[in-house]
């Protein structure tokens, strides 16, 4: 069978010039596309100065048993980020909410900030705080915060991370419009690279529909688009990423999610898995999907991001939780119609979970420019030892090539030698060093004439950073959360 091309997305930016007046309730901001009289307050009550009473006014302390809406953060090592995030939510002009805040552990004081920052509200039961008594990772602590949610509806987002205030009125209004299981919104804002989120702070629309049009002031051209109950056609709108994978960009029917044992896949700390495949499950089983265009979610670009937080020590847990996740995948698919009858949707869904989830952890961290290490070498191999005993070779050979080729090593040299110690001193070199002196005219040959070149893996890995860059632009991962939050 043919393997499927894989897309190559790039995530459309653009610019907000002027961000308070275009974010100014006085200029009535984006008019929605399904209401005659709605339109997006923004940010200007997020950046005020306000005190917590203010925020929290005396219409909205007094919680019903069942709000309309749960608002679900998960957080850990957020303690500079979570303040503006809560007053987010807190300043919705949408009232009818709770908000959980569930600590996954946290080292930097973030769950000692909330529960004395918002002691009022958790004293009303506007906010919970929940506070894991070890580090269970990221998704074990959504679904936890899923399973605690009261609400006719779910919406989480992540506690670096902020919404315009209009975000729960226009996603509620939208989800019971059309009675929808899963709102989805395919715009949102980024800040710049630092992180940085202030009144005059630049932000930028972004979204990965290659059909969405948008003009100069953001204000997409599109009203509000009742997804296709064809599963091939929104198999292939998750294959090539035409949406937004990652969680914070929907709202959810509660219902919904728990009739079906909707909830993220926990395979350890959730390097593997995670919102790509938890988007895949809602998708086949949402009978009513909708799309909105109407941005009110903004993603941090935090350089402190945990999604950036990736190293050759998580390699291995890395792969193990993608065994795992192949393992289940098989399990999933022989008990779901739609893969069980169509096997080339089952290739194509394992392949495309893989080669981005690759793509995400190993690819755009760079794991391989410096080469395969011995400390690399030794974390892959114990993995699949694990795993496949005595057959382990092959596979992690495999894996080695796949992630090394890109970089254009040397074949032949992508196992480095033993590093150097008093009983293990470097090997004998003269013979690569003459090699090198009488061919340096050979250098944008075959690998096979490079082996001894040393100088082509420098210029090799210059290709490389401008191709790992390219990589970087196509990356799905916020997931982005997203989104991935995928995490990826």
């Amino acid at each position: 069978m043919t393997k499927p091309k894989k897309s190559a997305v790039k995530r459309k930016h653009h610019t907000v010039k002027n961000f308070k007046r275009i974010f100014d309730p006085s200029t009535k901001g984006f008019k929605t596309d399904f209401q005659e009289d709605a339109s997006i307050d923004g940010l200007s009550d997020l950046f005020k100065e306000k005190s917590p009473a203010e925020i929290f006014s005396d219409k909205n302390k007094k919680v019903t048993n069942s709000p309309k809406i749960s608002v679900i953060i998960p957080l850990y090592n957020r303690k500079h980020y979570i303040e503006q995030c809560i007053d987010s939510v807190l300043a919705q002009t949408f009232k009818d909410f709770e908000i959980i805040v569930r600590d996954d552990g946290s080292t930097d004081g973030s769950a000692d900030l909330v529960a004395q920052r918002y002691a009022a509200e958790i004293s009303s039961g506007k906010l919970k705080l929940r506070r894991n008594e070890e580090n269970l990772g990221e998704f074990t602590t959504d679904n936890l915060l899923l399973r605690e949610a009261i609400g006719k509806y779910v919406m989480l987002i992540h506690s670096d991370d902020a919404y315009l205030s209009h975000a729960l009125k226009h996603m509620y209004t939208v989800a019971e419009k059309y009675n929808a299981d899963v709102v989805h919104s395919t715009i949102y804002f980024t800040t710049e690279i630092d992180g940085t989120l202030n009144e005059t702070s630049p932000i930028f629309l972004s979204h990965v529909d290659k059909q969405l049009k948008i003009n100069h002031v953001g204000h997409a051209v599109y009203k509000n688009e009742l997804i296709t109950n064809n599963l091939f056609e929104r198999f292939e709108n998750w294959r090539s990423n035409n949406f937004n994978i990652d969680a914070q960009y929907n709202i959810f029917r509660r219902e919904f999610l728990m009739e079906n044992d909707l909830f993220f896949d926990e395979f350890g700390k959730g390097w593997a898995g995670g919102n790509r495949l938890f988007a895949l499950k809602w998708l086949v089983k949402a009978k009513v999907f909708v799309k909105t265009f109407e941005p009110f979610y903004i993603y941090r670009k935090s350089p402190d991001s945990h999604s950036n937080q990736f190293s050759i020590e998580l390699v291995a847990q890395f792969l193990s939780e993608t065994i795992k996740l192949a393992r289940h995948l098989n399990e999933y698919f022989d008990r779901t119609d739609f893969f069980k009858d169509n096997p080339e949707i089952r290739y194509t869904a394992w392949s495309t979970l893989f080669f981005r989830q690759n793509d995400w952890r190993i690819k755009r961290n760079k794991i391989y420019k410096g080469g395969i290490t011995n400390e690399l070498n030794k974390a892959v191999e114990d993995v699949f030892k694990k795993y496949f005993g005595e057959d382990y070779a092959l596979p992690a050979v495999l894996f080695h090539l796949a992630n090394i080729l890109p970089y254009k090593k040397p074949v032949n040299k992508i196992i480095n030698t033993p590093l150097p110690n008093d009983d293990n001193p470097l090997p004998n070199q003269d013979n690569s060093t003459s090699s090198q002196d009488s061919s340096p005219s050979n250098q944008d040959d075959s690998p096979s004439e490079q082996d001894n070149l040393s100088s082509d893996q420098d210029n090799s890995s210059s290709e490389q950073d401008n191709l790992s860059s390219n990589q970087d632009n196509s990356s799905s991962d916020q997931d982005d959360s997203t989104s991935e939050n995928d995490n990826s």
